[in-house]
């Protein structure tokens, strides 16, 4: 995963970020929409969407505008007259690709917090939308839909975004250069005696086992990689002589789960370089450092990161790219709910909004 120092929320803001709930009782109304059947947005739906969406901004830190009832109201009235005119339109959307969006959605998730099982993503994803997941699926699903409507009606504005020119990609490297730094990172393997859920006596025996692995290889009975295949707890790293990957000198969450001390005990050791049995949290281990890099001011032609060969001039030009789209689609969205909008019924009480 990439090292670039970036600060993204884990759910972007889109236009349709949170699904219509559905009243309960009846109250007053806040607007209807008709372009191929009557809708109706309740008060308390609108109520509803305007906590969500403060919510939501609150928590990414984004400000709240004065006139947000309104905004939500606006972008409720195009929900739905997008959804009515992709139904106009025949369209649909298939459960394959509901899936594929919700996997995107929790690899994004995973560049951030690393690993998470679906039920942990069932969470993170309730506690930062305020959606039950079935709620969430029914966004998604209302999300690829009028997406779709739009790629259908707007493709020759979507495919006009140009090519960055190296101008551009200067001019933005300069702005961001600073930001683009790696910290100390190093890879090493491993053999891993897991201690996790062992009372002392058999956190005793771990022990053992971990010195008599070290002998072995002191003592020239073993290379590292027989040990590793030998007793290593790692089953995934076991036949790749223990490799652990990649670690960066500030990876909060493996100072976590590692402990401080034998991340500081891994840095410390030279590459090639094989240490003593170490202790973290999570066991006893036997290091042997594979690369070393130093912290780096990173340049356009350089990588990323040591796992990801994208350049600083490809990210970058592929940010642009992103962001461009991400304005040509916008305006995309608008030029049709104008044009909806000439051909809808479309009522506001504003007397019933506070």
């Amino acid at each position: 995963m990439p090292f670039l120092k970036r600060v993204l929320p884990l759910f972007a803001m889109a236009l349709f970020a949170v699904p219509l709930a559905f009243a309960q009782v009846i109250d007053k109304p806040a607007a209807t929409v008709n372009l191929v059947k009557p809708e109706y947005i309740s008060v308390n739906q609108l109520d509803q969407r305007v906590n969500q969406v403060e919510a939501i901004r609150r928590q990414n830190g984004l400000p709240v505008p004065a006139d947000a009832k309104m905004q939500v109201l606006d972008s409720m009235i195009a929900e739905i007259l997008i959804n009515q005119a992709a139904e106009r339109a025949n369209l649909s959307v298939t459960q394959t690709e509901v899936d594929d969006l919700v996997s995107k959605q929790k690899a994004s998730a995973e560049v951030q917090l690393g690993p998470v099982t679906d039920q942990q993503f069932h969470n993170i994803v309730e506690q930062q939308t305020g959606l039950s997941w079935n709620a969430y699926l029914a966004q998604i699903k209302q999300q690829i839909l009028q997406q779709k409507y739009i790629m259908k009606e707007k493709q020759n504005v979507l495919d006009s975004v140009a090519t960055p020119t190296e101008q551009q990609i200067q001019d933005q490297y300069g702005q961001i250069a600073s930001r683009l730094t790696n910290p100390e990172i190093v890879r090493f393997s491993q053999v891993f005696i897991d201690t996790r859920n062992l009372n002392a006596q058999e956190k005793l025996k771990a022990k053992q086992r971990a010195d008599e692995a070290y002998q072995k290889y002191t003592s020239g009975q073993a290379t590292f990689n027989q040990i590793v295949e030998q007793y290593t707890d790692d089953a995934h790293s076991r036949y790749t002589g223990g490799d652990f990957g990649y670690l960066a000198r500030d990876d909060a969450r493996a100072i976590q789960v590692l402990g401080q001390d034998f991340v500081n005990q891994v840095f410390s050791l030279k590459v090639g370089q094989v240490s003593g049995v170490l202790q973290s949290n999570i066991g006893y281990h036997i290091v042997k450092l594979t690369e070393h890099y130093p912290p780096k001011l990173l340049t356009l032609d350089d990588q990323i990161s040591p796992t990801d060969k994208t350049t600083v001039r490809e990210y970058i030009r592929n940010s642009i790219i992103q962001q461009e789209k991400a304005q040509a689609f916008q305006q995309a969205v608008n030029d049709i709910v104008v044009t909806l909008k000439k051909q809808a019924d479309i009522t506001i009480y504003k007397q019933n909004i506070n």
